[in-house]
């Protein structure tokens, strides 16, 4: 029996560090996400801004 409680408690502490290791990895996927999106972002600005100059200098 008490072989069998040490190994539910491995498993607990592998569940754990499963769960833990899987919410770094959302973090680090969120991260990379707004990260993109912020240089998406930056591009689409550039890209209007340079348009509306266009404009400017073609009136």
């Amino acid at each position: 029996l008490e072989m069998i409680e040490e190994t539910i408690a491995d498993y607990d502490v592998l569940s754990h560090d499963t769960l833990h290791s899987q919410q770094i990895i959302k973090d680090i996927n969120h991260q990379t996400i707004n990260q993109w999106l912020m240089n998406i972002n930056m591009i689409l600005s550039c890209l209007v801004q340079n348009s509306t100059e266009e404009a400017k200098l073609t009136q």
